[in-house]
């Protein structure tokens, strides 16, 4: 299990290989290792060709750089070539091969053999000279072609090592609320992940869980709805006196954030509190789920989509959803555009972590300790190194965390260098401070005050980032 995982981990493309061919038992064990791919319904669709005639690689690397418009070697002179083919009459044709050509590559890692997955076997194999050479393998004309795997032994140079991992490749669906989950599959409710999604009288409804203490229940119901019948929904609403409601609107409907001295309490009551918002949006006339909510026009054949939207579902209008894509490519290139001006926001967060140690003198001056002043002097520094002209990105909380830590440290350092020229006799400076760090009281307490700064302060950049986050949430669209 171990050596998998590892040789899962290790194996790299190769694109430079030694004039040296493999040995028969390799091939053979990598060749069984590509037939027990995983395939749709175990149809085993996927056929290897198997070539390691020079003049018929050269040939194939031809045809293949062809497509490319060039005529150099694709294959990077690789010993063996693997071509994977499938059936387009088998529904799971394209990825059963593409799992055939993992194991092949996997399997050649195992058995230390390098590889590589060499594309536009597809075109190669639309050609009259590609059907021509599977006629002569005797496979049917029809089939696709996935992919090439060649294979030998790299040559000095031909693997470069791994890049780091994305950040994004892994993402963890978290778990929704047990009491939440039981409610919506009680009340019909289908559930993906962290949101229940059903149709409620006629509206289209989305139960989540939210990051907010004040309203950490959320209840989206999509509908199309005036400023006016905004205003007669809320009116009503709050008319009912619901406990711990809060009502707002998005661009694609109703928002309801609740809340209860406990999540079993509140679901015993969240039903009741859904149907009695869609009746008000009834009352009010507001559009439902057979119309568009952002564009009011309703629904016809097959002009509508389902889109996940902050993590909820929403059914829109074809047309709808282009424009709003175009919105956010707009809103990413302005984004993109922006100045990034370090040096300039630099100059903001020094004026944050200044007003941040004034903060914590101030308040040392009243015997407090000054922990809140790292939150303060990280949201300001934040605030001010955009307005400056930097850009909220990586380096901007790794300039003003920094920046905010060396002031705030600094000045509690300071402090307490002048305590101790009071409380030491006949010394001063560094030389009382030393000094005064031999008595476990006043060690103690600075310790314990530089360790709160910090703690602090990480609290702020961490907020900040949250923040920043959700106000600024880049979207590749929906």
């Amino acid at each position: 299990m171990i050596e998998t995982l590892k040789d899962l981990k290790e194996r790299r493309s190769c694109r430079k290989y030694l004039d040296k061919q493999i040995t028969d038992e390799q091939l053979n064990q990598i060749l069984e290792a590509g037939t027990y791919a995983p395939t749709g319904m175990g149809r085993q669709s996927p056929v290897i060709v198997c070539i390691q005639n020079k003049e018929l690689i050269k040939k194939i690397s031809l045809m293949n750089a062809k497509v490319m418009g060039g005529n150099g070697d694709p294959f990077y002179g690789a010993p063996t070539l693997l071509i994977v083919l499938a059936d387009p009459n088998i529904r799971t044709y394209l990825y059963d091969g593409s799992l055939v050509m993992g194991n092949l590559m996997n399997a050649a890692q195992a058995v230390g053999v390098a590889s590589c997955y060499i594309f536009r076997a597809k075109e190669v194999f639309e050609t009259e000279e590609g059907k021509e050479l599977l006629k002569e393998w005797n496979i049917p004309t029809n089939y696709v072609g996935i992919g090439n795997c060649i294979l030998g032994y790299a040559d000095e140079g031909g693997i470069k090592p791994a890049l780091p991992r994305k950040e994004n490749c892994k993402i963890k669906e978290k778990v929704m609320n047990k009491k939440l989950e039981n409610f919506c599959k009680e009340f019909g409710y289908d559930v993906n992940g962290q949101v229940g999604y059903g149709i409620v009288n006629g509206y289209e409804v989305n139960i989540y869980l939210e990051q907010d203490y004040s309203y950490p229940v959320r209840v989206h119901i999509s509908t199309f709805i005036t400023d006016e019948q905004k205003s007669r929904v809320k009116a009503e609403l709050d008319a009912k006196n619901i406990k711990r409601l809060n009502v707002s609107f998005d661009r694609y409907g109703l928002v309801l954030g609740l809340n209860d001295t406990t999540m079993g309490k509140l679901m015993t009551r969240l039903n009741d509190i859904i149907k009695g918002a869609i009746e008000t949006l009834k009352n009010a006339e507001a559009l439902d789920f057979e119309y568009c909510p952002v564009c009011a026009m309703k629904f016809e054949g097959l002009n509508k989509r389902g889109c996940v939207i902050n993590g909820v579902k929403i059914t829109l209008d074809n047309e709808c959803i282009s424009e709003i894509n175009q919105e956010i490519e707009s809103r990413n290139k302005e984004f993109d555009s922006q100045p990034n001006n370090i040096l300039k926001g630099l100059g903001g967060a020094l004026i944050g972590a200044l007003v941040g140690a004034i903060i914590t003198f101030i308040l040392f001056l009243l015997g407090y300790v000054a922990t809140i002043s790292g939150i303060v002097a990280v949201w300001l520094g934040c605030f001010l190194y955009k307005k400056f002209g930097g850009k909220a990105n990586a380096y901007m909380y790794a300039i003003v965390s920094g920046v905010t830590l060396v002031f705030l440290l600094g000045t509690c350092l300071l402090m307490y260098i002048q305590v101790s020229s009071v409380l030491i006799e006949n010394k001063t400076g560094i030389e009382a401070f030393k000094e005064a760090m031999l008595q476990n009281e006043f060690k103690a307490e600075f310790i314990k005050n530089m360790f709160m700064i910090f703690v602090f302060t990480a609290i702020g950049i961490v907020c900040a980032i949250i923040d920043e986050v959700r106000k600024n949430k880049r979207q590749s669209g929906i």
